[in-house]
């Protein structure tokens, strides 16, 4: 069975929510973990499965730390989508040329506008899915057991490739084999310990 190649999109091909504490965390007076954990939970959860709007999503963010306006989170979450990872693409483009390559990515409606904006060269990938289009996000095995039915494929064939440990359990339980993606170099190697990716590459 030929593998199914599905990449994540934040952290692992451009930059998501992690950085954005950077700006944000002084201006707070939090540490940089306290101010990232303002844009976890349910209310991302709600945002990526496209159940409410930005404003919506940040308005909850706001509540928590007034002292911020909606310009000054979309200021700094657009800042965050503009950097790439580096290397990653390339790699990504490589294994196109032998394998199925796939995008999954959780992210609400106007993040993935301004992303596919700002990068065209992700408005490339044949096949690009969105959580909140889909209506779950990774946090469920339903993600990638729903996947692998709209791919035409068995789970076994997919192998993920996210940042995120808890994505990466979520997908092997749902029987995908999964790689945790801890940088370029690290993939490249994995990939190649795995016969996906030549040595020379």
């Amino acid at each position: 069975m030929e593998p199914v190649v599905v990449f994540d999109l934040s952290e692992v091909l451009i930059c998501g929510l992690v950085g954005v504490e950077v700006s944000l965390a002084p201006v707070l007076g939090l540490t940089a973990g306290e101010t990232l954990a303002l844009f976890a939970g349910d209310h991302l959860q709600r945002y990526c499965r496209g159940e409410i709007r930005e404003d919506d999503y940040l308005a909850e963010i706001i509540r928590q730390a007034p002292s911020l306006s909606v310009n000054d989170l979309k200021d700094a979450i657009r800042r965050n989508f503009h950097v790439s990872v580096p290397g990653i693409r390339e790699l990504a483009a490589e294994l196109a040329t032998r394998y199925r390559v796939v995008l999954l990515s959780d992210h609400g409606r106007e993040w993935v506008e301004y992303i596919l904006e700002i990068h065209p060269w992700l408005g490339t990938w044949p096949e690009r899915f969105f959580s909140f289009e889909r209506g779950v996000t990774k946090r469920e095995v339903k993600a990638f057991t729903s996947l692998a039915d709209a791919l035409g494929v068995e789970t076994a064939q997919c192998l993920l490739i996210d940042d995120s440990e808890w994505n990466v359990q979520v997908a092997r339980q749902a029987g995908w084999g999964a790689i945790r993606f801890e940088g370029e170099q690290q993939l490249a190697g994995e990939l190649q310990r795995q016969g996906l990716l030549l040595q020379d590459v």
